[in-house]
C-alpha cells in the first residue's frame, strides 16, 4: 500500500510515545513524531535563554503540544545534575504551554499541561534553593489545576511537592502530616484515574 505521510520511522515514535500515556489521542499523534526535531531547533537556533523564548512566543511553529512534553522530561532529567539548566527548560515548556491553542486542543488539557509544567518550574527553584521561587510556582500551578480536569495525579505532584517545601524550610508539623495522608488518599484514587494528553 501506499507509504503513510508520517513515515514508518515517525510512526514508530508515535507508538512508543503512546505506550508512556495514559490516553492517547491521535489529534496531538504527529506532534509526539517531530517534537524531537522542534527541540533541537529551538535550541540550535536560539543560543540565549532570551532568544528561545522570544522565539516560542513569535514563532506558532512552537506552540507544541508534543513540544512541551519534551522540555518537562528534559528539565526534569537534568535538575538533579545542572538544576539552573533545568530551570530555564521548565521556563520553555510554561511558556509553551501557555500559548497552545486552546481551541485546537482542549482547555481543560491546556491548563493540566501548564499545571504540569509549573510544578516542573516550582522543582527546579526548590533544587536551587530558591524557596521563594518555589513557593510563587507552586501558588500558580495550584491555579492552573482548578481551570483543569481535577486528575488526581496532579493533585498529587502539587500536595506532595508542597510537602518538600516544607519539608526544606524545616517544617515537620500537623500540616506536614495532613498533607501527607492527602497525598497517600490521592494516590489511592489515582489508581482509577482516567488519563488525558498529560502523562506523569
Amino acid at each position: 500500500g501506499p507509504a503513510h505521510p508520517l513515515g514508518r520511522n515517525a510512526l514508530r515514535a508515535v507508538h512508543a510515545q503512546a505506550a508512556t500515556l495514559d490516553h492517547f489521542d491521535p489529534l496531538v499523534g504527529p506532534e509526539f513524531a517531530t517534537r524531537y526535531e522542534f527541540f533541537f531547533r529551538l535550541l540550535r537556533e536560539n543560543e540565549s535563554h532570551q532568544e528561545r523564548l522570544s522565539a516560542i512566543e513569535s514563532d506558532e511553529l512552537y506552540h507544541h503540544w508534543g513540544l512541551t512534553q519534551l522540555l518537562i522530561e528534559e528539565s526534569k532529567s537534568k535538575r538533579a545534575g545542572n538544576p539552573s539548566y533545568a530551570k530555564e527548560l521548565a521556563e520553555l515548556a510554561l511558556r509553551t504551554a501557555e500559548l497552545l491553542d486552546p481551541a485546537f486542543y482542549h482547555p481543560k488539557w491546556v491548563a493540566d499541561l501548564c499545571a504540569v509544567a509549573t510544578v516542573t518550574l516550582a522543582e527546579a527553584h526548590l533544587a536551587l534553593e530558591d524557596f521563594d521561587g518555589a513557593k510563587r510556582h507552586l501558588r500558580v500551578a495550584t491555579r492552573w489545576q482548578l481551570d483543569g480536569t481535577h486528575r488526581p495525579r496532579i493533585a498529587r505532584a502539587i500536595a506532595t511537592l508542597r510537602v518538600r517545601i516544607l519539608w526544606e524550610l524545616g517544617q515537620q508539623d500537623e500540616e506536614v502530616d495532613r498533607l501527607l495522608e492527602d497525598v497517600n488518599l490521592i494516590e489511592r484514587q489515582d489508581n482509577s484515574d482516567e488519563g488525558n494528553l498529560v502523562s506523569w
